[in-house]
């Protein structure tokens, strides 16, 4: 695959063209194996994917940054960032750490591109969802619109990057700045072949309704509003009817999501984890509703009063705010091996945890270590491999926590 890429400086002799061969891999078992199909991203812009062996050959035009990116990015797996550092004709890749990939210009060869798989991948597979955030114009439903116009977008978009990482295809029923009528959602729905439809507002008290005489629907609102209090979104919400036009006209269960008025006053980071509680709390709901019991498990937050109204994390990806007495639950969880990322007592800690299927797994301070211990004992693995597989976001040195978004939709 060729394309234009801005890489580090050097000197050759066709005109300053460089080569950069990369290849991406996961981890089954304990063993890495190669990871076709991966977006291959430098400052910003997409290379192109690996091929059925992992790899990707991209001809480079050179440039003179010193600090450049690298992101390699797939379905199912967590997306992984690497800072590129370059000295004259010498370069080096952070692996974070403390773990470099050193070599030299001309050509960048890097195969420690190791992508952590989501336990949660298959968990959504074939299923087809469509997203309606509803907009302030949208009167044919309900007068005087919604205000929340931009929240609701940006719980569907978070939304929408959780369940495609579980395996699902997604829409979006209108983009940041449409505002469609009901007439021509119902079409895009239809034409998507929607199996499940959640309209998502900020107009009113939370809330999950559905239409009169759906009883499949009925059972999505009840588990939902079982859900929306123990992951610590909200207290347990009321169930009830609505009979507004998608509700009743799309072929699709559908669900009318009303989480709550849009509060005044959030700072941007406050806002930001807003969406990203509700957008986990309406995830856990669908898998909760999609999935036999007996194939989740649970897993349960236990960090007393002293890490009230804290943030944890879980694979990465999932952001889960505790309550008052450092308290959640996060009711549908795949089995298998999951990475907890948590703040305690002012140190940035970690763990990892089995979950199995049918039962439900706390977790609490002890349980994790602080981030200056690299490896992964618990799984036998050395220290470049663990820390590949379960890549550190947070630097041990300047406890800030970096909560990476999902990941973008393809092609856009």
């Amino acid at each position: 695959t060729v394309g234009p890429m801005r890489a580090s400086p050097s000197t050759t002799s066709d005109g300053g063209l460089l080569w950069c061969i990369l290849r991406a891999k996961t981890v089954r078992g304990e063993r890495t194996v190669a990871l076709p199909g991966a977006s291959v991203i430098w400052d910003g812009q997409v290379l192109g994917r690996t091929d059925e062996s992992g790899f990707l050959g991209v001809r480079l035009p050179r440039s003179h940054a010193m600090l450049d990116s690298l992101e390699v990015a797939a379905p199912g797996c967590l997306k992984r960032t690497y800072m590129v550092y370059s000295s004259g004709d010498d370069y080096r890749v952070d692996l974070g750490s403390g773990l470099n990939d050193r070599g030299r210009w001309p050509d960048l060869c890097f195969d420690q591109a190791i992508l952590p798989r989501i336990p949660d991948a298959e968990l959504l597979e074939g299923q087809r969802i469509a997203l309606d955030p509803i907009g302030p114009v949208m009167t044919g439903e309900s007068a005087g619109g919604d205000e929340g116009v931009d929240l609701n977008f940006e719980v569907a978009r978070t939304l929408q990057g959780y369940l495609e990482a579980a395996g699902a295809e997604v829409t979006l029923t209108r983009g940041v700045a449409d505002a469609p009528t009901p007439v021509s959602r119902l079409k895009g729905i239809e034409k998507f072949g929607a199996q499940r439809v959640l309209l998502i507002s900020h107009s009113g008290p939370p809330a999950f309704y559905h239409n009169p005489g759906s009883s499949g629907a009925r059972t999505w609102c009840q588990q939902q509003s079982w859900v929306w209090g123990e992951t610590g979104a909200g207290k347990k919400a009321p169930v009830g009817e609505d009979a507004r036009y998608l509700l009743r006209q799309s072929s699709g269960t559908a669900m009318l999501a009303q989480l709550g008025e849009r509060e005044t006053g959030l700072t941007p980071a406050a806002e930001r984890e807003k969406v990203r509680r509700e957008a986990l709390a309406l995830y856990q709901g669908i898998v909760a509703n999609s999935s036999k019991p007996d194939r989740l498990g649970a897993l349960g937050f236990r960090f007393g009063t002293a890490q009230a109204r804290g943030l944890a994390r879980v694979d990465g990806a999932l952001f889960v705010g505790l309550d008052r007495d450092g308290r959640a639950t996060l009711p549908a969880m795949a089995p298998g091996i999951h990475r907890i990322d948590a703040e305690v007592d002012g140190d940035q800690m970690w763990g990892l945890l089995e979950i199995e299927a049918g039962k439900e797994r706390h977790v609490s301070d002890s349980d994790l270590r602080p981030y200056s211990q690299r490896g992964s004992p618990s799984l036998g693995l050395p220290d470049a491999v663990a820390h590949q597989r379960y890549p550190d976001e947070i630097s041990p040195r300047t406890r800030t926590v970096r909560v990476p978004d999902p990941l973008p939709p393809s092609g856009r």
